[in-house]
């Protein structure tokens, strides 16, 4: 950050405005207090947050050079300034900057775009670059930084990977992980818990049959929360069922441990501490995030447990400890970025431990401790585990060495679906001589098969051509016949789910 604003500073003084992206709402609220001590006036905020008016001020002011620096989120990346001079996108990597409705667009994308065509200067900065980000780097000419320390006296946070077993659900917590919260908290220091589940726990199962409590609407399970069930797809809510639903029997367990059930789990076991939980539906409540980044900042709360929300660029000096729940439950996901994101989620994580005057400490819980990735993350090598993954990538021939594209139909009845995905194949297979050197993978069923009463079936495509992408699927849309379906295209999807 202290980078960004000299570089900001330079480009204010030489009458140039300047462009500054954060992921999340939530940071973009803490960097404009933090920046507000250095650009007072000149600085104005943009995100969706906002009431229409309150954007419409800030558009202005930019638009007209009243204001020289502008922070938001993804939005903000179409703010207009007479002299735009520099554009920063902090935490390049972060999946918040695609936007995943019509008109989809990535907001590092059109950053590049407006660097291009205006001139701006350009800087992409994360400790997780993406590999498309790095891939672009080995083939253009851009300059890269590394920051090979930390700002100030801090130092980089003592790793250590614990094995815990999959087999016993009573296990949320190492003897080691307890030991050191214990430690910590006597010490009057704080710390963070990463349990990326929300919820009581995420699924109830029959113990006699073994199926699962599933949402109507959806292919994916229920999601326990203290007294009822709920879908975080399309919010369908369910009293707890007394009997399976398949077989009759009264034998239904809950397996694994969501936020709220380690919540309850912490209390009992430091009843003096105050333990407060981060995740989508705590954060639903109104002013409750900028409350907790607060109460952080103040020392007022001694364990933060969350989702992936915990991992954000918060930075809050007295945290010595983090520790991750359950590293593995990325990885588990059927598509081909689980493994960086996953990885990328554990290395921001473990950043938030140590950044002020105490050492910081993480501890990671796997079942599965031979995996390559802790061994990269055990020695902080970054780098390495991207040059591992791109070789993988480079031999299955995924991005960053091809551009994907993703057709998706969608409807209410399962076989007019995939009738009309087939159809679509067809008429791709018809087009593909005008389209040379693209592969079409499917139609399948997509891993999340039906989303709020609506089945989904998907068809991939590779090619080395964005134009040629986007070209034979504007001729799909205007050539097949929907039967009542709807068909979603994305160019460059961040996932295949």
């Amino acid at each position: 950050t202290e980078v960004y604003i000299a570089l900001a500073k330079k480009m204010i003084q030489q009458g140039k405005a300047v462009l500054y992206l954060v992921p999340e709402i939530s940071i973009s609220s803490q960097m404009f207090e933090r920046l507000k001590a250095v650009f007072g006036q000149t600085l104005v905020m943009y995100h969706s947050g906002m009431n229409p008016n309150q954007r419409l001020v800030s558009w202005k002011r930019f638009y007209t050079g009243q204001a020289m620096i502008a922070v938001g989120t993804r939005s903000a990346i179409f703010m207009q300034a007479p002299n735009l001079g520099l554009i920063i996108i902090d935490e390049e990597h972060d999946s918040s900057y695609k936007e995943n409705s019509t008109p989809r667009y990535h907001a590092r994308t059109v950053a590049w775009y407006r660097h291009r065509q205006e001139g701006a200067m350009l800087v992409l900065g994360s400790a997780t670059p993406s590999l498309e980000t790095l891939y672009a780097i080995q083939r253009t000419s851009i300059v890269q930084h590394q920051l090979n320390k930390r700002f100030g006296t801090a130092k980089l946070p003592e790793l250590e990977i614990v094995t815990v077993k999959a087999s016993n659900p009573r296990t949320i917590f190492s003897n080691t992980l307890l030991f050191s919260i214990k430690k910590a908290i006597e010490a009057r220091e704080q710390v963070i818990l990463l349990l990326n589940r929300r919820g009581f726990a995420p699924v109830m199962l029959c113990q006699d049959c073994g199926t699962a409590v599933q949402c109507p609407h959806c292919s994916i399970s229920l999601t326990h929360h203290k007294q009822k069930l709920l879908c975080h797809y399309c919010h369908y809510e369910a009293v707890v069922p007394e009997h399976c639903s398949n077989c009759g029997s009264k034998h239904l367990v809950m397996v694994g441990s969501g936020t709220q059930r380690v919540e309850e789990v912490l209390q009992k076991m430091f009843p003096a501490a105050t333990v407060v939980r981060l995740d989508q539906d705590s954060a639903r409540r109104k002013n409750f995030l900028p409350a907790v980044v607060n109460d952080m900042m103040n020392g007022n709360i001694d364990i933060l447990l969350g989702t992936q929300m915990v991992a954000k660029g918060f930075d809050f000096p007295n945290v010595s400890l983090v520790g991750v729940m359950l590293a593995d439950i990325g990885l588990l996901l059927p598509d081909f970025r689980a493994v960086e994101r996953t990885f990328a989620l554990l290395v921001q994580v473990a950043g938030r431990s140590g950044r002020g005057e105490v050492g910081g400490k993480v501890i990671v819980q796997t079942i599965n401790p031979d995996n390559p990735i802790f061994h990269f993350l055990k020695n902080h090598d970054y780098m390495g585990f991207c040059q591992k993954e791109l070789s993988i990538r480079k031999a299955l021939n995924y991005p960053p060495y091809v551009r994907l594209a993703r057709l998706v139909v969608r409807g209410a009845k399962e076989d007019i679906v995939a009738t009309v995905a087939g159809q679509c194949r067809d008429i791709l297979q018809e087009l593909s001589p005008q389209f040379p050197d693209i592969t079409i993978l499917g139609p399948s069923q997509a891993p999340l098969h039906k989303i709020a009463s609506q089945y989904r079936y998907h068809i991939v495509l590779k090619s080395n051509n964005v134009e040629k992408l986007s070209g034979i699927l504007a001729q799909c849309k205007k050539k097949v016949n929907l039967q009542g379906t709807y068909l979603e295209i994305d160019i460059d999807p961040l996932d295949l789910l």
